[in-house]
């Protein structure tokens, strides 16, 4: 379902108390050159009563807001699709905002960009897809000018005469896959997922992105990008924990990943051209499943079907892989940078999102995947 951009007042918003320490905790824990990895929706919740068929739910969602009008807590829709089945995909064409430059003098700015989410295409495996491309032309700040959404007022407050400063464009893929094993013999045995990640990285702007993994009710991992990642083609691993396996175990495994771009006016020089794209579209994808004894040793003659009938053309093993890194640790030495960093964007009205930090519950591991340029003689590494 799409909607487009509006003029509204939205009712309620109430901004209580716990809103306003954590609009406090935003700005002074999230430098504006960092890049943050925006989660839009809830994490998938544990199953209860057993385990559900495949779903996947993608979204796609460009917006503004203004920071000093509560902008570090909720961002204002112009474009957003949500799909429960299927890609998402929203496009803004070229959109002036015209108001005050540094000087006083009128100026006018343009915001353009697109974002594709989805989880199936011809000619690729299954996996998490996400491509974010934006632009933002002419820019200029002026702190006299209204704000083209106000998050403070009660209702919020949108005014078409406004001007933005912040500027975001992001999507995300949600899936659930069901894994069922079989082939076993005896013994205590332990399955981990393993991922290859490969995307191109080109432009300025603020970009990230970041990943949850939970299997069954286990404690979600997640793992955020590393920061200012550089132009050019890039791949990079992740493997879950490990996770008890056997003769009739079914494994219900939720992913979310989520590809951010944007930028803020206030930042910037005045006059600049932001242009530039965050390209996941070849992508997250399942390399293979590794199941080892006790002894941590690879058992294979192992069998795994899948709920959704798709076909991950999983090898057992290959040796044309990278290194796999190690098993993770429980919590990253770095976790708290990492969580100020990485948020995930909440529907809490018509075209409007709420930033919370997903940081949040129980935690399995936290994480920041290490990329190297494809060519590059040095192997993947991770924390």
């Amino acid at each position: 379902m799409s909607q487009s951009r509006t003029v509204s007042r939205i009712q309620g918003g109430h901004a209580h108390k716990r809103e306003k320490l954590q609009r406090k905790w935003a700005m002074n824990q999230i430098n504006k050159q960092s890049v943050c990895a925006l989660l839009m929706g809830a994490v998938f919740a544990a199953s209860s009563g057993g385990v559900s068929a495949q779903s996947i739910e993608t979204n796609a969602f460009i917006g503004v807001s203004n920071l000093e009008y509560n902008g570090y807590v909720y961002v204002a829709g112009l474009v957003y699709q949500n799909n429960t089945n299927g890609p998402a995909e929203a496009n803004l064409a070229e959109t002036p905002f015209t108001g005050l430059n540094d000087s006083g003098s009128s100026q006018t700015l343009s915001f353009s960009g697109g974002v594709h989410a989805y989880v199936i295409a011809p000619g690729q495996r299954p996996g998490l897809h996400v491509a974010v491309n934006a632009s933002l032309l002419n820019t200029f700040y002026n702190s006299e000018n209204p704000p083209y959404f106000d998050a403070t007022s009660e209702p919020f407050v949108f005014n078409p005469d406004g001007v933005p400063d912040n500027f975001d464009a992001s999507g995300d893929v949600r899936k659930v896959e069901l894994f069922s094993f079989g082939g076993f013999g005896t013994g205590n045995l332990y399955a981990r997922y393993v991922y290859r990640i490969h995307g191109h990285v080109s432009g300025d702007g603020f970009r990230g992105a970041g990943i949850i993994f939970q299997v069954g009710n286990n404690a979600s991992e997640y793992a955020s990008f590393e920061p200012n990642l550089p132009n050019g083609e890039i791949v990079g691993t992740y493997a879950t924990h490990s996770y008890p396996v056997g003769n009739g175990v079914t494994h219900e495994q939720k992913s979310t990943f989520t590809v951010m771009y944007g930028a803020d006016t206030q930042s910037v020089p005045e006059g600049s051209n932001i242009t530039g794209s965050f390209d996941f579209g070849e992508t997250v994808t399942l390399d293979r499943i590794e199941v080892v004894d006790e002894n941590n040793n690879p058992v294979s003659g192992w069998t795994v079907t899948t709920g959704s009938g798709l076909d991950y053309d999983l090898p057992i093993f290959r040796s044309d892989f990278d290194p796999v890194p190690p098993e993770p640790e429980a919590i990253a030495s770095n976790a708290e940078e990492i969580c100020a960093r990485m948020q995930r964007l909440q529907p809490v009205a018509p075209m409007i999102m709420r930033r919370t930090s997903y940081c949040d519950g129980p935690i399995g591991a936290i994480r920041e995947i290490k990329f190297r340029r494809v060519g590059a003689s040095s192997t993947n590494a991770q924390d």
